[in-house]
């Protein structure tokens, strides 16, 4: 079956979410400018599994991981407008094939926050240890179960489409 091109109009709910993650995005772009002059010459710019800081820049290598963010953002948002394009884990047919569409989306709109918000808590994280100040990095394992989680869940709910 030639797969069916259809626009998925998205609820308040998704609206609301698609809102959260622009203002994510939008905030995570401009933090590094706001605090641009304050940073030191030399920042933290990776850490290890353990969290502890192994790699050190130039504060202008600071800027590039909240554009990573934007690229992902853009990427995601451009990527959910072909839900006929997806790969599915039954057939996609002319009974199922709305259903299927949406949660796809759905399964995008989530990730796409995911990922937002834990490139934003690692921007945030750097900033902090830019100025001596710790924070946990345990926030970024919760954000990174929560797109395997996603992804299972929305697996789970789009293989009971038949």
């Amino acid at each position: 079956m030639k797969r069916t091109v259809v626009k998925i109009v998205p609820t308040i709910g998704e609206k609301i979410v698609e809102l959260l993650g622009l203002l994510t995005v939008i905030c995570m772009v401009i933090f590094p400018y706001v605090i641009y002059d304050k940073l030191p010459e030399i920042i933290p710019t990776h850490l290890n599994i353990l969290g502890e800081i192994d790699g050190y820049g130039n504060k202008d290598s600071f800027t590039l991981l909240p554009f990573f963010g934007l690229i992902v953002y853009i990427g995601i948002s451009i990527l959910q407008k072909y839900p006929h394009a997806f790969n599915y884990p039954v057939e996609v047919n002319e009974e199922n094939y709305l259903q299927l569409y949406a949660l796809g989306i759905k399964c995008l709109r989530y990730i796409k926050i995911i990922l937002t918000l834990t490139i934003a808590y690692i921007t945030y994280h750097f900033a902090c240890n830019a100025f001596g100040i710790k924070v946990s990095i345990i926030p970024v394992t919760f954000l990174t179960l929560g797109v395997f989680i996603t992804l299972i869940y929305y697996i789970i709910k789009m293989s009971k489409c038949k």
